[in-house]
């Protein structure tokens, strides 16, 4: 979702599901930087074979992954990667979503959940304050 929309740009965020799609959206706002980074989604970790239509967009582009923090997620992530390094994507990182833990006190695993941080955890974790590159 968001690939062909991503064309023009040369900076991606890469998620995982239509929750962490809409967060990005709101984090590229919030941050104001929704107009030099696109964002698009991988709707699900299960999706581990991107197209190579798909594959032909992130050519020479910067790409920064949000994976889940599950062993699927960091799976899927590690395919994707490996894939658009190959396709040609310039640079491909990803952001550490670990030590997450949300207002009720349970811990987030994906970009969704960084909307529902406890303010302790965003004193401590000083990288949630900002989560766009």
């Amino acid at each position: 979702m968001g690939t062909i929309e991503s064309e023009r740009y040369e900076k991606v965020v890469m998620v995982e599901g239509a929750p962490d799609f809409l967060a990005a959206i709101h984090f590229l706002l919030a941050e104001g930087k929704e107009l030099t980074i696109a964002p698009v989604a991988i709707l699900g970790a299960s999706n581990q074979k991107l197209s190579p239509e798909a594959l032909g967009v992130f050519q020479n582009k910067v790409i920064c992954l949000y994976p889940h923090v599950d062993e699927s997620g960091r799976c899927a992530a590690r395919a994707w990667a490996r894939q658009l390094i190959d396709a040609g994507a310039a640079r491909v990182t990803a952001f550490d979503l670990s030590g997450l833990v949300l207002a009720d006190g349970s811990q987030g695993k994906d970009l969704a959940d960084v909307c529902r941080i406890c303010p302790d955890c965003l004193e401590k974790q000083r990288k949630f304050t900002e989560v766009m590159p």
